[in-house]
């Protein structure tokens, strides 16, 4: 009987888990369709849906037969790609290309129950987030990947409501009177529709408490050319992206979602509503990502793992996979074209280039950056540092020349005259000379002059500083 009876006991104290485990594993609906495999895979080993734009897109379909497939899109974009590739090909060798900051001004949705609560992101959360978006896009989140790119696309806070009236905090929208957790079907039958603003001349952005564990969803595009949703409804009353309000943050100044906390979920589904898809294409190998510079893959990935699929190492540091946000830093040349040709050319898309809802960024022809790499402080009895400081073309002209001043605390800035040959986008790390200094608090500065022996057009993105503590102790590398 006692043998019984603890059977039983065992039966009891386990049978909660197994339930458990059984309904992680179950299936799960979004907007009313099956989850796909991968989020499946998603939702049991993180306990997060990464991504329901899949979901979204089938729903959309579903509701609206007109909406273009996905074979009818990518029909339409791909001589738009080509078109474009031949296009800055011939300019480059008719020496009349220039490169164009393509602006997007933001408005991000705040949706919480009342002003203050948890869910009422602090505007400098949400700075940091545009941060983030513009490091990401940018390319200068550090990958050095020969097909990294720059795409060239920056996200500015949009200054005006659309009544024209200056808004109080640039980039924000807070919506109150909705608390506790939100469906995705809430989301989009009665928030989005409720608070979007003009599509044609803001990205939309809403962050929720989402419930089901979904972390972000966009809405892809349409072609202009190609059938789409009937204008009473559809794309244009629910256009743009949403993601989980613990997403929302930056590497510097992180959220509260665990792996995915760095800001790369809003990075990733902006790719989805500028036209990218999954880099393993949401299917097995030979599942095309329509773009030729991401390797094949048969699955997402998740963490930052080391992983082969498909003959090939999988990129799992592309915005597009499933890894870990401080997995993330690079989208690929063949991604930034699509995205700048679906800029060009897609509904609502191709209008906001041409927004004034916001305070434009421009590329100049003569641009140096100059950003510190890394003090290498060794702490001994005689302080030293050499630092490392990277030099950036951000301007049009190739870069040969720059000055570069620097100094400790107050001293007189020692000048280093740097000579090479940077193309847009190209960087150099120069080692700078020794600098001894005393124990105690001490900040690093760096300014750059005379690019090319000229003006800089662009002096905000010109000096840099960073401190640090010496303590006198044995030697030892403490870094930055």
């Amino acid at each position: 009987m006692r043998k019984i009876t603890l059977l039983l006991l065992i039966i009891a104290i386990s049978f909660p888990n197994f339930l458990s485990a059984q309904e992680k594993k179950a299936p799960k609906k979004i907007f009313g369709q099956d989850l796909t495999i991968d989020n499946q895979r998603s939702f049991e080993e993180t306990g997060f849906i990464r991504c329901a734009s899949t979901e979204y897109e089938m729903a959309l379909q579903a509701q609206f037969p007109e909406r273009a497939t996905a074979e009818e899109f990518e029909a339409w974009l791909a001589p738009l790609v080509e078109a474009r590739k031949q296009r800055i090909a011939q300019e480059k060798a008719d020496g009349t290309f220039r490169r164009v900051v393509v602006n997007i001004p933001i408005i991000f949705h705040v949706i919480t129950g009342a002003a203050g609560d948890a869910n009422d992101l602090a505007a400098s959360q949400i700075q940091a987030q545009i941060d983030q978006l513009n490091i990401d896009f940018g390319n200068l989140a550090g990958s050095t990947d020969p097909v990294a790119a720059d795409a060239e696309i920056v996200f500015i806070p949009a200054t005006i409501d659309p009544d024209g009236t200056a808004l109080t905090e640039p980039g924000i929208d807070r919506v109150y009177g909705y608390g506790g957790a939100i469906t995705t079907g809430t989301m989009d039958a009665t928030i989005k529709p409720a608070t979007i603003w003009d599509r044609s001349l803001y990205a939309n952005i809403w962050i929720a408490n989402l419930s089901g564990g979904v972390l972000g969803y966009a809405q892809f595009p349409t072609g202009s050319t190609l059938p789409g949703m009937p204008g009473s409804g559809g794309s244009a009353l629910t256009d743009g992206v949403v993601v989980l309000t613990g997403s929302v943050g930056s590497v510097a100044s992180p959220g509260t979602v665990g792996s995915y906390n760095l800001g790369r979920t809003l990075t990733h589904e902006i790719g989805h509503w500028i036209g990218l898809r999954h880099i393993w294409g949401d299917g097995g190998c030979g599942v095309d990502d329509f773009c030729a510079d991401t390797p094949e893959s048969d699955a997402p990935n998740f963490g930052c793992p080391n992983a082969v699929s498909c003959g090939s190492t999988d990129m799992v540091e592309n915005y597009m996979d499933y890894s870990d946000d401080a997995c993330f830093n690079i989208f690929t040349n063949d991604q930034v074209g699509r995205m700048l040709t679906a800029l060009e050319n897609a509904t609502g898309l191709s209008d906001l280039p041409n927004s004034t809802t916001g305070d434009p960024v421009n590329i100049v022809d003569l641009d140096g950056r100059l950003s510190i790499e890394d003090l290498n402080v060794v702490d001994c009895a005689e302080q030293t540092l050499t630092p490392d400081v990277r030099l950036t073309n951000a301007g049009n002209n190739t870069l040969t020349s720059a000055t570069i001043s620097y100094y400790l605390d107050a001293e007189t800035p020692v000048d280093y005259d740097w000579t090479g040959s940077l193309a847009f986008d190209e960087f150099e790390i120069i080692s700078l000379p020794e600098i001894t200094t005393t124990v105690g608090a001490h900040t690093f500065y760096a300014e750059l002059s005379v690019p090319n022996g000229g003006t800089d057009m662009n002096t905000a993105n010109d000096n840099a500083s960073d401190s640090n503590t010496f303590t006198g102790g044995l030697c030892a590398s403490v870094g930055n």
